[in-house]
């Protein structure tokens, strides 16, 4: 059945691996909705740097990491892609991690 659990009244040498497959279930849960949470807030956080910045960096004489980032944005390779914010964004995510 889809969506019900079922607990059955296990015998005593049972009850602890019972136990401890619910704790686990639900700690996979919580972490899963978790990370999705925190993924969520992150990309938030890093599309407003990003639009941020195109708003204030037209006069900047020194260039960041992003303002390289956005400007091979807007060039077209050989084969005519580009890149795009979310690849911007995981090369940020990257890069942060150092």
């Amino acid at each position: 059945m889809i969506g019900m659990l079922v607990i059955r009244v296990p015998l005593r040498s049972q009850a602890r691996t019972m136990f401890y497959d619910l704790k686990r279930y639900f700690l996979k849960k919580t972490l899963k909705f978790s990370i999705q949470t925190y993924s969520k807030k992150f990309d938030a956080f890093l599309t407003s740097i990003i639009e941020e910045h195109n708003s204030s960096s037209k006069n900047e004489k020194h260039k960041n990491l992003l303002s390289i980032l956005l400007s091979l944005k807007d060039e077209r390779d050989d084969h005519g892609n580009h890149l795009t914010d979310t690849e911007i964004k995981a090369l940020l995510r990257h890069y942060m991690k150092y």
